[in-house]
């Protein structure tokens, strides 16, 4: 029996065989790095989301922020200025949306510092309310001197 055919065939073989798993091999790693780069997409998506989020939550706490501080400044002043118009607060729907967001998207630095600001901002108020309860004695001295010197700069 001629047996010359034998290497031919086997190496034949073995190059299908072998290129099969190699081609296998191939697009395993296609597959990998497909669903990789698919993560990493997926990934950057929700992070540019997340600061979008965080940017919009931080501009309505500063606009808030703002608004807030303009009362503070004129709020109980300490001479008393005619035809001065007097800033309001924001509302209580619109407290809520700004804390709500920025409760939601924001760092836990930023919802630290906002809640020191919360104190300070309810201090202010309690203290206005204080001296309008006093403005007929005359008791609102010390709580006109308090809110301009330690709770205005808070």
């Amino acid at each position: 029996m001629d047996w010359a055919w034998l290497p031919g065939t086997v190496v034949g073989v073995l190059g299908v065989v072998g290129g099969a798993w190699i081609a296998g091999r191939g697009r395993k790693h296609d597959q990998r790095m497909a669903t990789a780069r698919y993560e990493h997409e997926q990934r950057s998506a929700h992070a540019r989301w997340l600061r979008e989020r965080q940017g919009d939550a931080y501009v309505q706490l500063l606009d808030m922020a703002e608004r807030v501080g303009q009362w503070a400044a004129f709020v109980q002043p300490m001479t008393y200025v005619e035809g001065h118009p007097r800033p309001e607060l924001p509302g209580l729907a619109e407290q809520a949306q700004v804390t709500a967001q920025v409760r939601a998207f924001g760092t836990p630095t930023i919802r630290k510092r906002m809640a020191a600001w919360h104190a300070a901002v309810r201090a202010m108020i309690d203290t206005d309310l204080a001296i309008r309860l006093a403005e007929g004695s005359g008791d609102g001295v010390d709580d006109r001197r308090r809110l301009a010197l330690e709770l205005r700069p808070a």
